[in-house]
């Protein structure tokens, strides 16, 4: 039987990189949060021996999913000097998209283009609480941010190997697809180390993962997790017939 969504083929950054990126970041935030995040991104990965039994994705889903996120952005309108832009409708702009918790105390890694140009960020976790995000740091080129929420013993995800990975391993793809809040689909490794792939505006993503698992719109940010659960990728990009696409959606809200 095939499944909907299959015209599509996403790409997903590699985990293992995290750590430069964050470094590369401009901004700096307090040293004991700065150290425990990058501490947790350089920690060795912890290695799991047994094989997965049948309930493997089940229980991988039920490991990653309370550590993935979803995020509502809105932007205020941008008025022009067009006699009919100054005296229309004001409507603000909002998008959604997805992220995952690294730190306890609330540091979140997800897409640049998720939260990029937003006047407020409010990220849902998957137990109802809802906070207010702050931006505290970006690289624009590898499509990577991190946000900030004022909270304490937050779920987090574990940390696979990206390098370790082999094509045909199993992959599980945790975000908030259309706004329609956590989902969980399943697929496969593709490919690896996929190179100079064109996403928008002369943007390339260096390298990344290619996975079948079904990502749409407001997946951007979300996990690609292993089959025990651990983060190997962030969701980036879709992949339709005609062009490679940032992976969430934005609409207008009155």
């Amino acid at each position: 039987m095939s499944r909907p969504w299959n015209t599509v083929i996403a790409f997903v950054l590699g985990f293992a990189a995290c750590a430069l990126i964050v470094r590369w970041m401009g901004y700096q935030p307090p040293s004991s949060s700065k150290q425990l995040v990058l501490a947790t991104l350089d920690a060795p990965v912890r290695q799991m021996g047994s094989v997965p039994g049948a309930d493997a994705i089940a229980e991988a889903c039920a490991r990653i999913e309370p550590a993935v996120v979803n995020i509502d952005t809105f932007m205020r309108p941008r008025r022009s000097l067009r006699l009919e832009d100054f005296f229309g409708p004001e409507e603000a702009m909002r998008g959604s998209g997805s992220g995952v918790i690294i730190s306890s105390d609330g540091y979140i890694i997800t897409n640049h283009h998720v939260v990029r140009g937003a006047d407020e960020i409010v990220v849902s976790l998957a137990d109802g609480r809802r906070y207010l995000g702050k931006p505290v740091g970006a690289d624009e080129q590898s499509d990577i941010a991190v946000i900030k929420v004022n909270a304490r013993g937050l779920p987090t995800a574990e940390l696979g190997d990206s390098d370790k990975l082999r094509v045909g391993e199993w992959a599980i793809a945790v975000g908030n697809p259309l706004g329609l809040g956590s989902t969980v689909t399943v697929g496969v490794i593709s490919a690896l180390n996929r190179r100079k792939l064109l996403v928008d505006n002369g943007r390339y993503l260096e390298i990344a993962i290619q996975t079948d698992a079904a990502i749409n719109q407001g997946n951007s940010g979300g996990a690609l997790a292993n089959i025990y659960g651990q983060l190997i990728g962030i969701n980036t990009a879709i992949a339709a017939p005609r062009a490679v696409v940032p992976s969430a959606s934005v609409s207008p809200s009155p």
